[in-house]
C-alpha cells in the first residue's frame, strides 16, 4: 500500500460501532475498497470476493448450504 496517513472520518453512531466492531480481517477489506474507490482504481477481484465472503458467513451461508444451491442451479 505504499506510505500511509491515518485519517479520521464523521460517521453515525450506529455505524461507528459497526465499524468498531468488524474483525481485523474485515477492517483490512473495508480499508482496501474505501482505498480503491477513493483513488478511482478498479478493485481487486480478491478483496470483492473476500467482502462477499465475509458478508455470507456472516448471514449464516456455509458451504453445505452453498453446494446445495449450487446443485439447485444445475442438476
Amino acid at each position: 500500500m505504499g506510505t500511509v496517513q491515518r485519517v479520521s472520518v464523521s460517521l453515525p453512531i450506529k455505524d461507528a460501532e459497526r465499524f468498531n466492531n468488524l474483525s481485523k480481517k474485515e477492517k483490512e477489506i473495508f480499508v482496501n475498497i474505501l482505498s480503491s474507490w477513493l483513488s478511482g482504481e478498479k478493485l481487486d477481484l480478491l478483496t470483492v470476493m473476500d467482502f462477499i465472503g465475509n458478508q455470507a458467513q456472516k448471514r449464516g451461508l456455509t458451504p453445505e448450504i452453498l453446494e446445495q444451491i449450487l446443485q439447485e442451479e444445475n442438476p
